[in-house]
């Protein structure tokens, strides 16, 4: 088992984008398109509002993600706030830890970056996550979430 003392959290690189194509494949269940992600992959590193980063072991493998996006507001004295998505913990590595560093590395960067307040949605179907967000002080039922497809 890996020691948390031993997992460094920082951006996702290029260098990484096939490791993190294999973590997104154990968070949906439907075929990814690669080469799509690459390139938006390469887009969003250029916007300094997109933060994707990772949790690697000592052998530098990609073991989790979680992408913050810093969201600009016009209330609330114009404070931003954050949108996480595509928190995942490859299978491998759940239990150790992983998920709350990761969490706890986009909550940093949210209070770096001056934001009021970190929301995220899950998947109705995803109990073990609904707990793990309620475990490190997520609170379900402060907001109720809309999706539309377009």
């Amino acid at each position: 088992m890996e020691s948390t003392s031993r997992i460094t959290i920082d951006r996702v690189s290029k260098d990484d984008l096939e490791a993190l194509v294999e973590l997104y494949k154990e968070l949906v269940d439907h075929e990814l398109h690669v080469e799509q992600i690459k390139t938006q992959f390469l887009r969003l590193q250029q916007n300094e509002d997109y933060y994707i980063i990772g949790a690697k072991n000592e052998a530098g493998q990609l073991m989790g993600t979680v992408m913050g996006i810093v969201c600009h507001d016009l209330l609330l004295d114009c404070r931003s706030f954050m949108v996480v998505e595509n928190v995942i913990v490859s299978s491998s590595y759940r239990g150790l830890g992983i998920g709350k560093l990761l969490m706890e590395r986009i909550e940093q960067i949210a209070i770096e970056r001056n934001c009021y307040r970190t929301e995220l949605f899950s998947s109705a179907s995803r109990q073990a996550a609904h707990q793990f967000y309620e475990s490190i002080g997520y609170d379900r039922e402060s907001s109720i979430g809309f999706v539309k497809s377009v």
